[in-house]
């Protein structure tokens, strides 16, 4: 139900300020309330305030804008409290980008009176159940300034235009916002959405953001989902300040960003996750601040994100750009899995900046084969070796450790060498081994534990099985053969346990 009609324009907005009464739940056009197109930025917005301050003491409701084929000036701040969502109708907003502007901001209602929560304690003056939707915002200093933001709340099917900052939200909780663009003018130091004061369990949604800096989350976050978000262009897409205890990044698209998809250089301790996301034009994908960096990071890359190595056609007028992977940091303890091909090198390849604790997994496009290369953490790698000599490491099956390379010497005391790509990690070795072997003195098969760093297991045909530390890599060395008329030859299994 709609309530009043539209009101000749030579009435003043404020002569139309006491509607017929208003029921909860109900529709009101805002030219009801003298909200038109033809007046100023500023009688509009007082107008919008007391459509609101009317809807709000019937206990909430939505206001609904006109067709108008002209934009609507705003300069705001309009009060959004609880209970009351503003239904852009399709219909532009035009502020003026003066210093300090904000077009919405959030805000309570008490005894008839409008008023702005944003210098409110935590836990009060909270807003729930408020909304705005549908229509096009021009030209803003900041679009939305929201404290309190929380259950029910949400920001969705929105496009901004030439707006220097789309949303400032403070202490948000339980909100989503959802299908929102923003392009035009920015600045590099600001972030088009910005989270700050504790974020917890919000959700992002397709936000579509062709800015120079596009989402920034400081000072504590929990829980939070962006979701099919699209970042382009500038110098950074996200930015996390501060812990943030469990984030969620999927189904996302960073295409021409000159600077870093993911900035990390300040952040505290982190539980990240990121699943399916597609990375074409980055220099740097993820950067968590080095070998100095103080963050703790834990979380899961997953081999699903796709990062375009080659440089496309339509890229070509673009600066040059790296595709890194810095995650060097001393705590970063994220478990990475990136895709690669059946035959590629068993090292890391050169866009990866690792540290000594990084994790990396690397998975070829075959299901179950997979190099791992662990640092630091527990992990179990089982496998068959090679059924060769010389390095042939022979079809990887589920469980494989490809890459490894046998080595084999002959003569009186020949020994078997055999490279796998696991990092060494001192007296945290474990490794349970069947092997099969071959010298001048026939087959015999060798089977048995070794524990730590350097302990030799002497088997009870004399074979000594030894892991020793080669390059920072785990080899087991297999000796005492006596090879004068051939080299020998050795297959089998291995576990091992870093």
């Amino acid at each position: 139900m709609t309530v009043g009609v539209s009101l000749a324009a030579s009435r003043s907005p404020l002569d139309a300020a006491q509607p017929a009464s208003v029921r909860p739940g109900e529709l009101a056009t805002v030219s009801t309330y003298g909200v038109l197109s033809s007046n100023d930025g500023e009688t509009n917005t007082r107008a919008m305030n007391e459509a609101i301050r009317n809807l709000a003491a019937a206990g909430g409701g939505t206001l609904v804008f006109d067709p108008s084929p002209a934009p609507y000036p705003m300069i705001g701040p309009v009060i959004l409290p609880s209970n009351i969502m503003i239904d852009l109708n399709g219909q532009v907003l035009q502020g003026r980008r003066a210093p300090g502007d904000v077009m919405f901001v959030t805000g309570t209602f008490s005894n008839r009176v409008l008023r702005s929560n944003l210098n409110s304690k935590p836990e009060t003056e909270l807003v729930s159940g408020a909304g705005i939707y549908g229509g096009r915002i021009e030209d803003c200093t900041r679009v939305f300034h929201f404290r309190n933001f929380g259950t029910s709340c949400y920001i969705r099917d929105i496009v901004t235009s030439q707006c220097i900052q789309v949303a400032r939200l403070e202490r948000c909780f339980y909100s989503t916002i959802d299908n929102v663009t923003a392009a035009g003018f920015s600045d590099p130091a600001i972030p088009t959405f910005h989270f700050v004061e504790e974020t917890n369990a919000v959700v992002l949604r397709k936000l579509n953001v062709v800015t120079a800096f596009g989402l920034c989350i400081e000072g504590g976050a929990a829980a939070v989902i962006v979701d099919g978000c699209a970042f382009e262009g500038g110098q950074t897409a996200v930015r996390l300040i501060g812990d943030c205890m469990g984030i969620h990044f999927r189904g996302g698209y960073f295409e021409s960003i000159l600077g870093r998809a993911f900035d990390l250089r300040w952040a505290g301790a982190c539980w990240i996750e990121w699943t399916a996301n597609f990375f074409q034009h980055v220099d740097i994908i993820v950067d968590d601040g080095g070998e100095d960096a103080t963050a703790t990071l834990s979380g899961k890359w997953h081999a699903s994100n796709y990062i375009v190595m080659a440089v496309a056609a339509g890229f070509m007028h673009l600066p040059a750009v790296r595709r890194q992977m810095r995650v060097a940091g001393p705590r970063n303890f994220v478990s990475y899995d990136a895709g690669c091909a059946d035959n590629v090198a068993a090292t890391v390849p050169p866009n990866w900046i690792v540290g000594k604790h990084s994790r990396v997994r690397f998975e070829t496009a075959i299901a179950g084969r997979s190099l791992t290369d662990t640092r630091a953490r527990a992990q179990v790698h089982a496998g068959i070796l090679p059924t060769v000599r010389s390095g042939d490491t022979g079809e990887p099956i589920i469980g494989t450790i490809p890459f490894t390379t046998m080595r084999v010497t002959t003569g009186e005391r020949a020994v078997i060498r055999i490279d796998t790509a696991i990092r060494f990690q001192p007296d945290s070795l474990f490794a349970r081994y069947l092997l099969n072997v071959e010298d001048d003195g026939g087959k015999v098969s060798l089977y048995g534990d070794v524990y730590g760093a350097n302990i030799v297991q002497l088997d009870k045909v004399g074979k000594r099985v030894e892991l020793v530390n080669v390059n920072g890599m785990v080899s087991i060395l297999v000796q005492s053969f006596r090879s004068v008329a051939h080299k020998p030859v050795c297959t089998g299994s291995i576990q091992i346990l870093t």
